[in-house]
């Protein structure tokens, strides 16, 4: 799932680009042109020299920026672990939680579980709100290695990221957090309220999709009219990438609910992305 999704989000950022004019976000399309090619080293290389000549306020914000871009493109985990500390030294708490975040989940695709679980429980004590807290509890529901799991702790976080996300001014993906809450519930043997909250997060992301769904076609519409073919053409490319990969979480989800009623816990390919 994850190439499909990184795939889909180069193309939004190229398209957002074209529509900007490509002499502002040129070094920002090599970049993304190298991570699509999977060229992670050439893709660094680009963003070094851009961060160069940078001040120190905007290293912060564009290191935290490009190692964002970098976590979710599975083959550059080296990348975010050699820039990770450089980057700390850029930015400000807040931002601090991201970076171990970023990197937690790297030391987590190379299953060095010992350094994930460490650069997890940074990232909470910096920050313990939202992505910090249910990235957290996802690792510490689902983590393969049991001496790294701990589902008393998991329930907590993903019930204080809930309280969280139903404040009337919150941007947090329920859909998600649903589904964090249900690994969690696995993890203490409550495999009920581990089934529920999972439909619901079935439930919610295919809202989600919905309304994205409207949105690129509504998009696709107005490049039509406006007679760029080359737009359209993108847009219709980001349309089916978006459909595929829609498809494929809600597969997932479908597939936790099924572990869920067979009495089963979930455990997580260390491939994946965290719960996302």
């Amino acid at each position: 799932m994850k190439v499909t999704i990184f795939k889909f989000m180069v193309l939004c950022l190229v398209m957002t680009a074209a529509s900007c004019g490509y002499e502002r976000y040129s070094r920002t399309d090599n970049i993304l042109f190298a991570l699509d090619k999977d060229d992670c080293d050439r893709a660094k290389e680009l963003f070094l020299e851009k961060a160069g000549v940078m001040n120190e306020t905007g290293k912060g914000f564009n290191y935290l920026k490009f190692l964002a871009y970098l976590y979710q493109q599975n083959k550059c985990d080296d990348v975010i672990i050699e820039l990770s500390p450089e980057a700390l030294s850029y930015c400000e708490d807040k931002q601090k939680s991201s970076i171990y975040l970023f990197r937690a989940r790297a030391w987590k695709r190379k299953m060095a579980y010992d350094k994930a679980s460490a650069d997890y429980a940074k990232a909470v004590e910096l920050n313990p709100k939202g992505a910090a807290l249910a990235n957290t509890a996802w690792f510490l529901a689902t983590c393969p290695d049991s001496r790294y799991r701990n589902g008393d702790r998991a329930l907590r976080y993903a019930k204080m990221v809930m309280e969280q996300a139903d404040q009337e001014d919150s941007k947090i993906d329920k859909s998600s957090v649903f589904s964090t809450l249900a690994a969690a519930h696995a993890e203490v043997g409550d495999f009920e309220q581990a089934g529920k909250a999972q439909e619901e997060a079935l439930d919610l992301l295919k809202e989600n999709h919905q309304e994205r769904q409207r949105m690129y076609e509504k998009n696709l519409t107005s490049f039509k009219n406006s007679g760029s073919k080359e737009m359209v053409k993108k847009q219709e490319e980001a349309l089916a990438l978006f459909q595929e990969s829609a498809k494929e979480k809600e597969t997932i989800y479908e597939e936790r609910i099924a572990s869920y009623r067979a009495g089963k816990p979930w455990r997580e390919d260390p491939s994946e992305i965290d719960n996302e």
